[in-house]
């Protein structure tokens, strides 16, 4: 597990107050068609480096709980990464 996650994990600042602990580091550097997929949902509602509130109001609850799912999914995409490779390698075989 460690090695498919990379053994480091980040906490994600959503706000002032809120943050999501202990996400892995492969799942927040993850990219989906060259995008950092948990970075660009943050970017599109809060720009972190100019503090300044994209959405013009707080994140909502279910936002916040959102995010969290997005992140556990893409760590659960990393984790079944060799599981899905393999079928996949199953597959063209059946298919070649």
């Amino acid at each position: 597990t460690a090695t498919l996650l990379g053994g480091r994990t980040v906490d994600v600042w959503l706000n002032d107050r809120l943050y999501l602990s202990n996400v892995p580091a492969a799942a927040w550097r993850m990219d989906v068609g060259g995008y950092p997929v948990l970075k660009k949902w943050l970017a599109y509602r809060v720009d972190r480096a100019g503090d300044r509130d994209v959405l013009g109001r707080p994140l909502t609850d279910a936002e916040v709980l959102g995010f969290g799912a997005a992140a556990r999914r893409l760590t659960a995409l990393l984790l079944l990464g060799p599981a899905l490779d393999a079928n996949a390698a199953r597959a063209e075989a059946l298919a070649g």
